[in-house]
């Protein structure tokens, strides 16, 4: 019985430690060949073709015994031991059968390429090949490759094309066959080399689309500032900038702004269209518009004034872009006909201007922007302009007088002025003889230099006189004689 069980315990072992070992990686997995490339498919006799595998492995790869060993009973390989190799077309022509064999964990598989041998071409003549796909490195099969000299061939299923017996030196390459605008991504010029197969590899085409525009912003001197996105610089050599329909600029695709330049103003649309190294025009791209103008003036938006008294405002106006194309500013009115420069010149670093005003004064100004070349901008004034309403003096009001016999006096008070009082330069007194009809001219009496006071006595009034008074407000011009003053308030008053 116990032996029995022994036996049944070893048993168990061993079929557990089968288990085991069924469970490793390297016995599942499981390795294929995916394709295998070579680069040219075509040569002629002693040119060299490189072969690559793509090896697919569905497990891990732990001991990386992975093991290659190609083989063809004709040509020579410089190794046969790597995943790639590079094999030399031997003398013989016609096709070759070129064999790989791969082994890993126990596993092999095996594979094979046709590379086709072709006679050199003679002197003076060359062979031209090369592999046509799309943005998603698709073959583009059955289409036309054509040659600037009139020689043509259809792709194979992968893309490719063989071509022989073309004359040797430069030569365009075209695709005639695609309905669609394109780009290829081969930007050289292609010389075919007399006595050789001359392999143009992996020709990609993109589609071909023209630049957006970004912006375009308006500066002095009817220029208009361009701005666009960039180009894919492997694919396009130029890209022309259509001014109303009409090409007026080529540039290189690294350019991605301009300053457009004109002789005169108006409305003008932009667009672009790209200029492959190889393949089709691009369609036009979207278009924009603006207007040339002479200068551009600061907008009343972002303009304004302060009044630092009755007789001076501090005119103000935004920085202006661009304004490297300024040669300054001017301040002006319009008349009826005509602009009226108040101000020379004004460096166009200069952002205020202070006005000489008088009180009660409307006036409408302008800052007129002046460019580089003199001109400036008759079409703007109207968004542009800028009314200055100067407060005027104000009239004292609550005055009343007060009299009395010992001493004779007429005491004037009054509420006195706030709003603007730091303008004020005081009050003038006038006195009259008599009242209403027959009243007299009126003399000043007295000056009250502090626009905060409320009071002034007549001391020199005569008893039994009948008075009218007069207050005014008055404000001098700084460095100047000239005074301005309100109208004034009457008051009566009869000395006892």
């Amino acid at each position: 019985m116990k032996a029995f069980v022994g036996v049944i315990l070893l048993m168990s072992l061993a079929v557990f430690s089968c288990k085991e070992q069924s469970t490793a990686p390297e016995d599942k997995a499981v390795m294929t060949i995916g394709s295998i490339t070579a680069n040219p498919p075509i040569v002629a006799k002693g040119d060299l073709v490189v072969l690559s595998a793509d090896i697919n492995f569905n497990g891990v790869d732990a001991q990386n015994d992975v093991s290659y060993e190609w083989y063809c009973n004709e040509g020579r390989f410089s190794s046969t031991r790597s995943q790639q190799a590079v094999w030399t077309a031997p003398s013989a022509l016609g096709d070759c059968q070129i064999d790989l064999a791969v082994t890993h964990a126990g596993q092999s598989a095996s594979g094979s390429t046709t590379v086709k041998v072709v006679q050199t071409p003679a002197s003076g003549y060359g062979c031209v090949s090369g592999f046509i796909v799309d943005e998603g490195g698709n073959p583009i099969a059955n289409k036309t490759v054509a040659l600037g000299t009139g020689e043509s061939v259809k792709t194979d299923p992968k893309g490719y094309f063989f071509m022989e017996n073309i004359p040797q030196g430069s030569n365009d390459i075209d695709f005639p066959d695609l309905g669609y605008l394109w780009a290829a991504s081969y930007n050289n010029a292609m010389n075919v080399i007399g006595g050789h197969v001359n392999h143009l590899g992996k020709i990609i085409l993109y589609a071909s689309t023209a630049p957006s525009i970004l912006s375009t912003k308006q500066a002095s001197g009817r220029r208009i500032v361009l701005s666009w996105t960039p180009s894919d610089l492997n694919l396009y050599e130029f890209i022309d900038l259509y001014q109303n329909d009409v090409r007026i600029r080529r540039y290189p695709p690294t350019v991605t702004a301009d300053v457009i330049q004109s002789g005169g103003e108006g409305y003008v649309t932009f667009k672009f269209k790209a200029v492959p190294f190889h393949g089709k025009l691009s369609e036009f791209s979207s278009s924009a518009s603006s207007s040339f103008v002479n200068a551009i003036d600061p907008p009343a938006s972002t303009s304004g004034f302060t009044f630092q008294s009755f007789f001076t405002a501090v005119l103000y106006w935004q920085t202006m872009e661009y304004e490297q194309y300024l040669s300054g500013y001017r301040i002006a009115y319009y008349g009826s006909y005509y602009w009226y420069f108040l101000t020379s010149l004004l460096p166009a670093t200069t952002h205020q201007y202070t006005l000489s005003t008088r009180p009660g004064d409307q006036t409408i100004y302008y800052v007129i922007s002046i460019a580089d070349d003199g001109s400036f901008n008759n079409y703007q004034y109207q968004s542009q302009r800028l009314t200055i309403n100067t407060p005027r003096l104000e009239d004292v009001t609550g005055l009343a007088a007060t009299v009395s016999s010992s001493p004779t006096k007429a005491d004037l008070r009054w509420n006195r002025i706030t709003n603007h009082s730091p303008w004020y330069d005081g009050y003038i007194i006038e006195r009259a003889e008599g009242t209403g009809s027959s009243m007299g001219s009126f003399q000043q009496i007295g000056i009250v230099l502090n626009i905060g006071s409320e009071l002034f006595s007549d001391l020199t009034a005569v008893a039994g006189v009948a008075y009218t008074y007069r207050l005014s407000a008055f404000a001098v011009r700084p460095q100047s004689s000239d005074t301005s003053r309100s109208g004034g308030a009457t008051v009566e008053a009869t000395m006892p």
